[in-house]
């Protein structure tokens, strides 16, 4: 779901030249969700949802042929304040997302020649730690929460259509979004680990909030009690499962892999066409469309 903090962040236009060269990390995981959520349902001849394969193929086509070098960061399964992440490291699941359709994504991505890393955890934090050692130049998300994890920049709806259908149907004209964090922060006038107690008091993954707080009133607390977060909770009447301290430990220390890997390769022409055409039921030329734009 991710931390709801739209009123507050004031995105710029992106042009796509302005991407061209740039390393981007995407959150994977949401971008199947919304595969699943806007495009009809498809499966292979054996039921295998393919659905999220179509939108995969496509998408990273698009961002190839802007110039953009994207690497895959997969969400581990979500953790609570003081657990530890499993070994070996696996994909979060869900009814939405199953261990097979994470497993064919992967496998896709690879074809295509594009890196996969897998987080122990949240992949935007995974992003943002990859990102903030300048390894990538900004995060593609749909949510926030990579701000949370200090990711140097933002960016929303990339690659996307201009247009698209909401699930009631109507049409909205959408674009490339960007934030810096270090601009927000500026224009918020609060640091860091304040951005991560507004947070908090909205509500995130880990803990509901305070009922009553929304996103404007969270800053103006932020603001008033500046770096006293001891204080505010306790005045603001803090009532989560944990405490806040464990929340705010938990966002500022989520585990990350740190022995990840970027690289790149030519797409595999024969693999893809044996995993989409053979295997899942492509169209062949849509498939040779779609290597084509790959390679560029």
């Amino acid at each position: 779901m991710g931390v709801n903090i739209a009123q507050l962040v004031n995105f710029r236009n992106v042009k796509p030249t302005e991407l061209k060269g740039k390393i981007i990390a995407i959150d994977t995981y949401i971008q199947l969700h919304q595969f699943m959520r806007t495009m009809p349902f498809l499966t292979d001849s054996k039921g295998n949802t393919t659905t999220h394969l179509s939108g995969l193929l496509y998408r990273t086509a698009r961002i190839a042929e802007m110039g953009i070098k994207p690497c895959f960061v997969f969400d581990g399964p979500f953790l609570l304040p003081g657990e530890k992440p499993d070994l070996p490291l696996k994909p979060r699941v869900s009814e939405t997302i199953t261990e097979q359709m994470a497993k064919d994504a992967k496998e896709l991505i690879s074809l295509m020649g594009m890196p996969v890393i897998q987080a122990p955890a949240d992949g935007e934090a995974q992003a943002a730690f990859i990102c903030s050692n300048g390894d990538a130049w900004a995060i593609s998300s749909q949510d926030y929460d990579s701000l949370l994890y200090g990711t140097l920049r933002l960016i929303t709806n990339l690659a996307m259509s201009k247009s698209r259908k909401t699930s009631a149907g109507n049409k909205v004209i959408i674009g490339m979004h960007m934030v810096e964090l270090k601009t927000l922060l500026k224009e918020l006038s609060i640091n860091h680990k304040q951005l991560i107690a507004l947070a908090m008091l909205v509500g995130t993954d880990y803990s509901k909030g305070i009922y009553g707080i929304g996103q404007k009133k969270a800053l103006k607390c932020v603001l008033k009690y500046k770096n006293d977060f001891e204080t505010m909770f306790k005045e603001l009447g803090w009532k989560d499962e944990y405490s806040w301290k464990d929340i705010f430990n938990h966002i500022s220390n989520m585990p990350v892999e740190k022995n990840y890997s970027l690289k790149w390769k030519s797409p595999d022409e024969h693999g893809l066409i044996d995993f989409l055409v053979k295997q899942r039921n492509f169209n062949a030329e849509r498939v040779n469309n779609a290597i084509e734009r790959l390679k560029k």
